[in-house]
């Protein structure tokens, strides 16, 4: 910001000429704009900054930012008011920070330089701070996306060619077994189940690494969800509590594949609570207008599976979707992530929310049969 009044021909500029305008400017931008003076304090603080912080601005001005924010000098962030009133123009990079006046972590970025009166002196320092949450996590999930993508033909190589080896293997076994008796034949049964398990885990990375085109067909998805919790719970002591509206509209999927992503996701609820409980199913229509994460503009049914078990750890949240990531003992950690995959195949999508102690709730957005009439009870832009 120079101390230049004037333009090149010597006339007034327009936003000297109308003040408001530099107030609409502050009070309009989307990023958080602060100002501060040469004792730190607070001159300036806009509305995003008021949204990001949860503090109003008469909260705020006239008081030292350090003692406003603490953690300002905990990160390391007091540096660059001081490096502003220094007369230098810096960048803090992006960063995560949790504001303890609203409890919301984010990544932020700033810059900030030092503020001139008329006389081209110093008296405080002016810094512009983004917000880059939704683009970090945004990159963060296509690069999870292109990861989970390379891993499926990973998976796919090598389980074609272990399943290969594993057919040569059981054929000699057979063979060996009409010469061997006694304890040889014990080993050699062993070795057999052995194989056998192999044989399930190579399915189950067969099934995880597959990208055929389901053969999707118009179905009705309460009929398949309650067939499914049957079929799931029978061994488990959990119940299901369903909730659906009567003019849902039928999904166009694949039955038997849609039908193993929700057996895994009742086995997993059930599993969440061991002395038995309740998980409740619902369904709604969803009409999307525009975008939304992974998923197309369309016509979409959205199902919630919540149990009410321990819920899942913050820092393990993000990773439930991992092949080989589990939390179970006896688990390989192929059921969710092939679960994403159909789903992902099916041009649908596949989230968690879960608060640790309070239970766990799995999404899942499938499209649906283009509604003829009926208006959706959901509506996200």
């Amino acid at each position: 910001m120079g101390n230049d009044k004037t333009s090149a021909s010597g006339s007034r500029s327009v936003l000297d000429s109308n003040p408001q305008i530099y107030e609409y400017l502050i009070e309009s931008n989307i990023d958080g704009l602060l100002a501060f003076d040469c004792d730190c304090r607070y001159t300036l603080w806009n509305p995003i900054m008021e949204r990001i912080s949860g503090i109003p601005r008469d909260r705020v001005v006239g008081r030292i930012a350090f003692e406003v924010f603490p953690f300002l000098s905990e990160i390391g962030e007091d540096r660059y008011f001081f490096d502003a009133l220094a007369g230098k123009t810096v960048f803090s990079p992006e960063q995560l920070i949790q504001v303890p006046h609203n409890g919301i972590d984010g990544y932020f970025e700033g810059r900030y330089s030092p503020l001139y009166d008329g006389e081209g002196e110093i008296v405080g320092g002016f810094a512009v701070i983004r917000d880059v949450t939704a683009r970090l996590k945004s990159e963060q999930q296509r690069l999870k996306a292109r990861k989970h993508d390379a891993l499926i033909l990973l998976a796919g190589g090598i389980a074609h060619d272990f399943n290969n080896l594993l057919t040569s293997i059981f054929g000699n076994l057979d063979l060996l077994q009409d010469s061997l008796q006694g304890e040889e034949l014990a080993l050699l049964k062993e070795a057999d189940a052995a194989c056998s398990r192999a044989q399930a885990l190579t399915r189950q990375l067969l099934n995880f690494s597959r990208s055929d085109t389901p053969n999707r067909r118009s179905t009705s998805l309460p009929e398949l969800l309650e067939r499914c919790a049957k079929v799931s719970l029978s061994s488990y002591r959990a119940e299901c509590a369903f909730s659906f509206p009567e003019d849902l509209w039928p999904g166009r999927v694949d039955s038997p594949l849609i039908a193993r992503v929700f057996e895994n996701l009742f086995i997993n609820a059930a599993q969440a609570m061991p002395d038995g409980g309740t998980i409740e199913v619902a369904a709604q229509n969803v009409e999307l207008k525009a975008r939304h994460g992974s998923l197309e503009p369309g016509s979409y049914i959205r199902i919630d599976i919540q149990d009410f078990g321990d819920g899942i750890p913050p820092e393990l949240v993000e990773r439930v979707f991992d092949p080989y990531f589990t939390t179970k003992a006896d688990g390989n950690g192929l059921g969710l992530a092939s679960s994403l995959t159909i789903v992902k195949n099916h041009g649908g999508e596949l989230s968690v929310d879960s608060r640790h102690g309070e239970g766990t709730c799995f999404h899942v957005y499938l499209v649906a049969k283009s509604p003829q009439a009926p208006p959706p009870q959901e509506e996200l832009r």
